[in-house]
């Protein structure tokens, strides 16, 4: 429901959908895979900066997290938090995927 919730706050739907072309989560999951810290750190902090925008207060807040823990560059101990930001990315993207599908 979190998810469902996250696209429809986003007022526009046609704004909210662009999400679904954001490479920012796919940055910052290539920065932590590569290790990385600086590439990490832009993709959660682009992210943070997305959802703030489009009004995903959810995914805000935990992505708002992670770029504090990352703000060192430092990426040792931010797995925790990077799987809560994965689960609730996922839910926005699932909840705008059926949005997009419903306006297909």
């Amino acid at each position: 429901k979190a998810g469902e919730k996250a696209g429809t706050q986003a007022g526009s739907g046609g704004s909210a959908l662009k999400f679904l072309q954001d490479d920012s989560f796919k940055q910052l999951t290539d920065g932590l895979a590569e290790k990385d810290g600086e590439k990490a750190f832009r993709g959660a902090r682009t992210l943070k900066g997305v959802c703030v925008n489009l009004g995903f207060d959810n995914l805000y807040e935990v992505s708002s997290e992670l770029t504090e823990q990352l703000c060192g560059r430092e990426i040792e101990g931010c797995q925790e938090m990077y799987h809560k930001v994965e689960e609730c990315y996922n839910k926005v993207m699932a909840a705008l995927q059926e949005m997009a599908d419903q306006t297909e």
